[in-house]
């Protein structure tokens, strides 16, 4: 925005989501902060959750086909959609500036029903 909000420029199309970073941990371990995550689509590609410190010059694709994410203090989520598997729970942390993702594991044996 420029003149207090009264103009706006568009900087990306196809934008389905998108986040930046709103926390001191997060500029404390090196996240700039006008580092702006988003998740694109268009009708002939799957969704990439991407992130750009240039205003989207230039970009670097984090995970593909990310149904949804959520930045936190700590964390960025992300559910990667697979058509194969149904979806999987991926997760990076602020200590490696969001950029590897791990899939999460849950104990399924400690929730199956008594019988």
């Amino acid at each position: 925005a420029e003149y207090m909000g009264q103009n706006w420029k568009q900087i990306l199309k196809n934008v389905v989501h998108c986040e930046w970073p709103f926390d001191a941990e997060q500029i404390y371990n090196g996240i700039p902060s006008n580092r702006i995550f988003a998740t694109l689509a268009t009708k002939s590609t799957l969704p990439q959750l991407v992130f750009s410190d240039d205003f989207f010059r230039n970009k670097t694709i984090l995970v593909e086909n990310c149904a949804q994410f959520k930045l936190r203090s700590f964390y960025l989520f992300a559910i990667q959609s697979n058509l194969e598997l149904g979806a999987n729970l991926l997760v990076a942390n602020v200590q490696e500036k969001f950029s590897t993702f791990y899939q999460t594991m849950f104990p399924f044996e400690k929730f199956k029903p008594k019988e």
